[in-house]
């Protein structure tokens, strides 16, 4: 079950981070939501919580905590700061999600981070873990022809 899925909605466009001298329609950007702190080393974090990138490789960092506040409870996650290198593609979604692990005991439970890649329809392509080295780049690079 994921807690923070990004909302990207078909009126609402993200905050360009592209260089133009106007909007690119959507199927030309990757949009970009969530759990988002950094993109490409950039604090985008007082632009709200959606994004547009130009496709290619893209390095997103996290915040360091996550909370969510319901009328019966509030929930806080220390996720310490994690990156995530995306080979990112025009016309898809990329949300950075905040999920409850299946190793979750009674009130305590164990939280993971996933970016979920979806096409132009909505559906799931892949999802990705945090990075864990410099291959990750190298990699995504190499899909991403850069």
């Amino acid at each position: 079950m994921f807690l923070a899925a990004g909302c990207i909605s078909a009126g609402r466009r993200g905050y360009p981070l592209y260089p133009s001298d106007r909007a690119l329609a959507p199927h030309e950007v990757a949009a970009v939501a969530g759990f988002v702190r950094d993109i490409d080393g950039q604090d985008v974090s007082k632009h709200g919580g959606n994004f547009e990138v130009l496709p290619g490789c893209h390095v997103i960092g996290t915040p360091t905590k996550w909370g969510q506040m319901n009328i019966n409870a509030g929930e806080m996650v220390a996720t310490g700061r994690l990156v995530f290198v995306l080979p990112m593609q025009a016309g898809h979604q990329y949300f950075i999600e905040v999920g409850e692990s299946t190793f979750a005991n009674g009130p305590m439970w164990r939280a993971i981070v996933v970016a979920r890649e979806t096409d132009a329809k909505g559906s799931t392509v892949r999802t990705f873990a945090p990075a864990t080295s410099p291959k990750d780049f190298e990699v995504c690079r190499r899909e991403t022809r850069q």
